[in-house]
């Protein structure tokens, strides 16, 4: 994936760093390192059950500040306007991030806003949804050779959780994107040998009438071969509720289905 699907420009001081452009956000950003043992990446991905998708995960023409860590606290806000003439309000976006790290602890909150209102145009009257918002807590600690992972999100209001697959990918009637979920996230990594075996299960609670829960596990091993080059292999699985449409997915796509596998050569350039 070229430039890891972001295109961006920026500074970077004594006093931080300022980046614009389209740009992975403050919510993904604390997935990938602080909640995900897989990093999201491979089929035990923490994408199966946490909506990190769609404008959740990257956002474009983003304004992002990131403030140098002082006594292990570090943060980061970031801005994306809306684009909708005469409503500074409609369709932007706001996200932001506090983390502490010491030793083997690494803690981060992170939210993520994005209103799905629509200003009205030719013919299109407008329309007021409100603003979708991400809220997570995510923990790592190192013990020994294990470092074990706790994440908790909760998730509120339009378009705060799409799914990864929207092609209906079960059949029957189409899975309905909730709009009032929390999922939680328990995880270990631990060095095997010369590699890192990773693990995680993980909940998905619909709190919407249609009561779309699923429960996912998944489990992976990457071995390195040099500096650059590892092999690496994953297994996913998912539990699918009440016509829930979640997908085993990886870092390059949503999946189709609710288990999958990976098996791979990785080289880093």
């Amino acid at each position: 994936m070229l430039f890891n699907r972001q295109s961006l420009v920026g500074l970077r001081s004594s006093a931080g760093t300022l980046t614009l452009g389209r740009q992975t956000t403050p919510y993904h950003n604390a997935l990938v390192s602080v909640a995900d043992p897989f990093g999201t990446g491979y089929a035990g991905t923490i994408k199966n059950a946490f909506p990190d998708w769609g404008t959740n995960a990257r956002s474009n023409n983003t304004i992002m500040y990131a403030m140098p860590e002082s006594n292990g606290v570090s943060g980061d806000i970031a801005y994306s306007p809306g684009e909708q003439a005469g409503d500074a309000t409609a369709g932007r976006q706001i996200g932001a991030s506090l983390g502490y790290s010491a030793g083997p602890l690494n803690l981060r909150l992170a939210y993520n806003g994005r209103n799905g209102d629509t200003v009205a145009a030719a013919g299109t009257p407008a329309v007021t949804r409100g603003t979708g918002s991400n809220k997570l807590f995510a923990a790592n600690y190192e013990v020994g050779i294990v470092r074990m992972y706790f994440a908790v999100g909760v998730d509120k209001g339009y378009n705060s959780a799409p799914l990864g697959n929207t092609s209906n990918p079960y059949g029957g009637a189409a899975p309905t994107a909730s709009t009032d979920g929390r999922e939680v996230l328990i995880g270990i990594a631990a060095r095997i040998s010369q590699g890192t075996l990773m693990a995680s299960v993980m909940r998905k609670d619909d709190r919407t009438a249609y009561n779309q829960d699923a429960s996912t596990w998944g489990v992976g091993y990457v071995h390195p071969l040099s500096k650059r080059t590892a092999l690496y292999v994953a297994y996913g699985s998912i539990r699918n509720r009440n016509g829930a449409g979640y997908t085993v997915a990886n870092n390059s796509e949503a999946g189709t289905g609710d288990r999958a596998y990976n098996l791979g050569l990785r080289h880093t350039f």
